[in-house]
């Protein structure tokens, strides 16, 4: 938990594991500034379609696995630039396929207050059971209509079996917080969803 003392945060997740050392069989790495996104919001979702397209040639049911890793990819996507400080601070994703799994990154930069709800949020997507904590926010959405719904990083665990993983570290120079954030799927329950 982030204090005043230590302005680190715990790791979390799939970034507690051991390191993937095998090589991947394709690997997609894409920057951008979140202003361009935050102008003409739809470019999440054309650059989630490009990038899913593109690792789903790796696939027999290319289409089937386009649309899922397009909506896993904008969820993220989305996050990012919704919670970047800076419009102008590179937002980065990487996805790599290791044939067993895919594993998509996201890097942006956001405030304290930001780094702490997440923190606060991803322990407890990990901690409590997804198909709770989904209809716990539907309530909570349907009384509160300004509440901001988190529904989307809920889905990817409940809906595609998700593993995910999250460290946030200080930028104690520009006072701000570099989020990482980890979501690997099971390459064989893609296909069979």
């Amino acid at each position: 938990m982030l204090t005043k003392k230590s302005p680190k945060l715990p790791v979390y997740g799939i970034y507690l594991g051991t390191p993937t050392r095998k090589k991947p069989l394709s690997r997609v790495d894409y920057t951008f500034i979140p202003i361009d996104y935050i102008a003409h919001w739809s470019r999440c979702g054309i650059t989630a379609d490009y990038l899913a397209e593109y690792q789903a040639f790796n696939f027999e049911k290319r289409d089937r696995v386009k649309n899922i890793l397009s909506t896993i990819i904008n969820e993220l996507l989305e996050n990012a630039v919704k919670f970047s400080a800076d419009a102008y601070k590179e937002i980065s994703i990487s996805i790599y396929n290791y044939a067993d799994t895919i594993s998509i990154q996201t890097i942006n930069s956001t405030y304290r207050r930001q780094a702490e709800h997440f923190d606060g949020y991803v322990q407890k997507l990990l901690d409590e059971d997804p198909e709770e904590l989904f209809i716990e926010n539907i309530m909570k959405n349907a009384e509160n209509e300004k509440s901001a719904s988190q529904l989307g990083l809920i889905t990817l665990v409940k809906d595609f079996n998700a593993k995910i993983g999250a460290k946030i570290i200080p930028d104690l120079e520009r006072r701000l917080y570099d989020i990482y954030f980890k979501v690997v799927i099971d390459t064989n329950a893609i296909e069979e969803l």
